[in-house]
């Protein structure tokens, strides 16, 4: 009688499935770290659009200051349409790289909502004076 020659150039059942575990493992601890910093990172860019509609506004009070000499007139820069953001295209352009959903909601705040969050940022413009540039708050609701 011959005797038959095994191969063992392949996976035993039992290493298939610790393989399979240990890979279930890594994706159940992965996944909501990785949604979580997404929602992070989006968090992050909101206070760099905060920073630049801050930038916007100051530079209205200054064209404002410039163009009426020396005394600014808070009509100028009261409203998010004097910001250059009239409509929600307008915010798009500016702000292209943003995953979620962008909405004015009158003329002093525009919201976003998150696209992996459901939280929604709400940027309130206050207006300045004939001295003060106004002011800029981002909230979540």
């Amino acid at each position: 009688m011959r005797e038959m020659a095994f191969n063992s150039k392949g996976f035993t059942l039992i290493e298939m499935i610790a393989v399979l575990v240990v890979l279930g493992i890594l994706v159940a601890v992965a996944v909501p770290r990785f949604f979580a910093m997404q929602a992070a990172t989006e968090e992050k860019s909101l206070h760099i659009a905060l920073n630049d509609m801050k930038s916007r506004s100051r530079a209205a009070f200054a064209t404002s200051l410039f163009d009426h000499g020396g005394t600014a007139r808070p009509e100028d820069y009261d409203s998010f349409v004097d910001l250059g953001f009239a409509t929600v295209d307008d915010i798009e352009k500016a702000y292209r790289d943003f995953v979620g959903t962008w909405s004015v909601v009158d003329t002093t705040r525009v919201t976003y909502r998150m696209k992996n969050d459901s939280a929604t940022w709400t940027f309130t413009l206050s207006g300045g004076t004939t001295t003060e540039p106004p002011s800029i708050a981002l909230t979540r609701s």
